[in-house]
């Protein structure tokens, strides 16, 4: 019985007659979503065994709601990274499997190279806005993280039901706004090289030119993957109320006292039928039992 040796990449004989990988393979690419898909599916199946039932924490008291994300937050979120972020994967997926997209009045690399320099302006005015007036701090890493993840991956894989109140973000958004931020960085530096090429501004060796073509690539493939995976977690009802205030900017208070940890996140609470963005902490109404702050999610 013959087996036929198996490669993540496409490869061919460059001018030096050197057999050289010049291309992710499509199958790789389908591999890797369906083991997003099957990730997804197991994570299902483990919550159908058992919720998890957060631990005490400190707990704010009185009525209102929570501003969890500015203005400018949500207008970055679906503008910048969903609408960008498609349009980048359409043009895209056109320049990495030629004929799978419809022909259109102004080439695909066209529309790739002008969608991408929206997507860094995106970036470097996300950035600035966040330093500026946002909470770069929330996604800092923190003493108690690392006891978190320990905790949240032994909830995964059935060893305990505890899970933690965190701040703004738990450290698994935190790592996940780690990798992302790398990755995104590797695919603008790997954009940039190409573009200057393909432009004939610069000129670079034919070896640089190909492992800028398999970063691009490959970074492109695992941004893909994570949103995907981002998705189907604030698709949980548990998270509903997460996505939205992707549109209206805040979440219940109770919402808040079930997830958070008020000395680690010291959000401005909006009273109830108060319209304004942003407003001090509301003086004290009732108090919270323990039952009530650690009964199991939904």
């Amino acid at each position: 019985m013959q087996f036929r040796q198996v490669s993540i990449f496409r490869y061919a004989s460059d001018y030096y007659d050197r057999t050289v990988a010049i291309q992710i393979v499509p199958l790789t690419l389908k591999l890797f979503l369906w083991s997003i898909v099957l990730l997804a599916a197991f994570y299902l199946v483990r919550r159908a065994f058992g919720l998890p039932v957060l631990t005490s924490a400190s707990i704010p008291t009185g009525e209102g709601r929570v501003e969890r994300y500015e203005v400018g937050a949500r207008l970055y979120h679906w503008g910048g990274v969903f609408l960008l972020m498609a349009a980048l994967g359409a043009s895209g997926l056109a320049l990495y499997a030629p004929g799978t997209m419809p022909e259109t009045p102004i080439s695909w690399l066209r529309l790739h190279e002008f969608f991408a320099g929206l997507f860094i302006v995106g970036v470097f005015l996300h950035i600035g806005f966040s330093l500026m007036q946002g909470e770069p701090w929330s996604m800092w890493f923190e003493r108690g993280d690392f006891s978190d993840l320990m905790r949240m991956i032994g909830y995964t894989f059935g060893k305990e039901t505890g899970y933690p109140h965190f701040g703004k973000y738990d450290v698994v958004q935190k790592l996940y706004h780690l990798i992302l931020s790398i990755l995104v960085g590797v695919l603008i530096f790997s954009g940039v090289a190409l573009t200057l090429n393909a432009e004939v501004l610069v000129t670079s060796s034919h070896d640089w030119m190909r492992s800028q073509r398999l970063l691009h690539d490959a970074s492109s493939f695992l941004i893909v993957g994570m949103v995907l995976m981002h998705a189907y977690l604030r698709l949980l009802k548990a998270n509903w109320p997460t996505l939205a205030a992707m549109f209206t900017g805040t979440v219940s208070l109770e919402y808040f006292r079930r997830r958070h940890d008020y000395n680690r996140w010291s959000p401005h609470i909006v009273p109830a039928g108060d319209t304004r963005d942003r407003v001090g902490p509301i003086a004290p109404i009732r108090e919270v039992s323990p039952a009530e702050a650690t009964r199991p999610l939904p």
